[in-house]
């Protein structure tokens, strides 16, 4: 994959290669819809700082975060984050076991089943984006213990897109709250993090969401499982966090988990993650632009989201012509912006795009089907530093992965990420890999959930890993609902990832 030749120029560009010094922050108009949330029961909804987080005495700065010549920046200290600013109970959604089951049961739910009940909490926190304090919003999904009291660990639940400004929020949308559900129902504390730029509860984002940026994500999501051990003092729901953490997501959750993964030690040093679920996972972003760019293709959207997303977080949004297309028909470096801050799919359909070089400069494609970066080194730097094989933040930790992929993938190149887990096994990790056979992009994180659940108890028992690195061929799933598995074929769509409005336009 041209790994070393690649990190090699990135590491000589990185450090001469300035974008410009500004990214305009603006605020989505759409407020929250919380109508009927009723507030926490013996609170009130103002800022509550928790004690000091777990095992994050003396912290200091780990490296230079500014990359790919952004302004410099440093972080705030990860103590001061995570004050709970409000929070509400979902009581629609706070629902006992045997309700969680016949909904289950209902929409064809294959081999899981609800081992306890679940009350379900919204909440607003602070976090931070480049060294500036920023709100964001998470759900929080709690196992009822119907007033008994137990010490249990934390699912990190990380959302595929849902789009890019508030009224986008997972925490809005029936797939992503069952999918956060679940985790409760199981035993676990479940945080589902919104991500920055896409609030669900109180006043609205003031910067963009950093689609597939990985530190923004990573240091979000963190800060979301600290707020959440003040969310359960408030509710006083008889569970102690015992700071054990599994990060589990799919799609741009899945690229997200790798990188909360790779930032914890860094960021959360606290925290022991026990486990890493990356579930059809863009892994690589420059070779999957560089893919994406040589075959026209229904991930061509995604594409160019996180190609506008870096312009902006990095401070190039004025450059952003480089890349896409500016001249009539289709002004892209002007509307795609716009597009993605006032809708939650990008549908490039309705523009009769029909090759890449409609969206994407033919400069901006020779350069990367080229590999030639002379001109374009920025906008290499920017995807270098969201891949995790590529990416110069040192890895510290050796948490178990599973690499969960689907055979017919139609939006992430599934033979790109087979290469990517065998890459990453060959730099030290220690993997499983899961590919569904005749599964496409959503079907495959779904159609494994019973796999995956049972895999993640494997680790809470402390077991090593089998055949660990393998590259094992396409099964059946257990939850398989496609042609090449008719015996386990299974009808329902609940709950996909992303959800089924945002599947086939956005792709991640």
């Amino acid at each position: 994959m041209h790994k070393t030749r690649l990190f090699g120029m990135f590491l000589l560009l990185a450090t001469t290669i300035a974008c410009s010094t500004s990214d305009p922050a603006a605020t989505d108009g759409a407020g929250p819809d919380d109508a009927g949330a009723a507030s926490d029961t013996g609170t009130d909804s103002g800022p509550v700082q928790d004690d000091a987080g777990p095992g994050d005495a003396g912290w200091t700065q780990p490296f230079e975060p500014a990359r790919c010549g952004a302004p410099a920046y440093a972080w705030l200290d990860p103590e001061t984050m995570g004050t709970v600013l409000e929070s509400v109970a979902v009581p629609e959604f706070s629902l006992d076991r045997e309700s969680i089951n016949d909904l289950a049961a209902q929409q064809g739910f294959v081999g899981i089943e609800a081992k306890y009940g679940i009350k379900l909490h919204r909440y607003r926190y602070e976090t931070q984006d480049r060294g500036q304090k920023v709100e964001a919003t998470a759900l929080l999904s709690i196992p009822d213990l119907e007033g008994g009291e137990a010490t249990l660990p934390y699912v990190l639940w990380l959302h595929g897109t849902s789009g890019w400004s508030d009224r986008c929020a997972a925490s809005r949308l029936l797939e992503w709250i069952m999918a956060a559900g679940l985790m409760g129902s199981q035993g676990w504390i479940g945080v589902a993090p919104d991500y920055i730029g896409l609030n669900g509860l109180g006043e609205p984002s003031t910067v963009k969401h950093p689609y597939m940026v990985g530190e923004a994500t990573a240091l979000a999501s963190w800060d979301a499982v600290r707020a959440a051990e003040t969310v359960l003092k408030r509710v006083r729901s008889g569970i102690t966090p015992d700071n054990r953490v599994v990060v589990w997501g799919g799609s741009q959750g899945g690229h997200a988990t790798l990188f909360a993964e790779r930032y914890a030690p860094h960021y959360a040093p606290g925290y022991e993650v026990v486990a890493a679920l990356a579930l059809v996972p863009p892994s690589n972003l420059l070779e999957d632009i560089i893919v994406g760019l040589g075959n026209f293709s229904g991930g061509l959207s995604y594409r160019t989201a996180f190609t506008t997303s870096f312009a902006r977080w990095y401070g190039c949004a004025d450059r952003l012509s480089e890349a896409l297309q500016s001249v009539p028909p289709n002004d892209f470096a002007n509307t795609i912006p716009e597009t993605m801050d006032n809708e939650c799919v990008l549908d490039l359909s309705e523009y009769n795009v029909t090759k890449t070089s409609d969206v994407f400069t033919q400069p901006f494609i020779d350069a990367f089907l080229g590999r030639n970066w002379a001109g374009f080194e920025h906008w290499q730097c920017m995807f270098v530093e969201n891949s995790i094989e590529l990416t110069s933040v040192p890895r510290k930790s050796a948490t178990p992965v599973l690499w969960v992929l689907a055979e017919n993938d139609e939006l992430v190149s599934t033979p790109l990420e087979r290469q990517m887990y065998s890459d990453l096994c060959a730099a030290g990790y220690s993997m499983n890999h899961l590919e569904c056979k005749g599964a496409g992009h959503s079907d495959g994180p779904m159609g494994s959930l019973k796999e995956q659940i049972a895999w993640v108890g494997d680790r809470f028992a402390k077991k090593p890993l089998e055949n660990p690195c393998a590259v094992t061929e396409p099964v059946c799933c257990s939850g398989a609902k496609n042609e090449a598995c008719p015996h386990l074929r299974n009808t329902s769509g609940f709950p996909r990832f992303p959800a089924p409005a945002a599947a086939a336009a956005v792709g991640s």
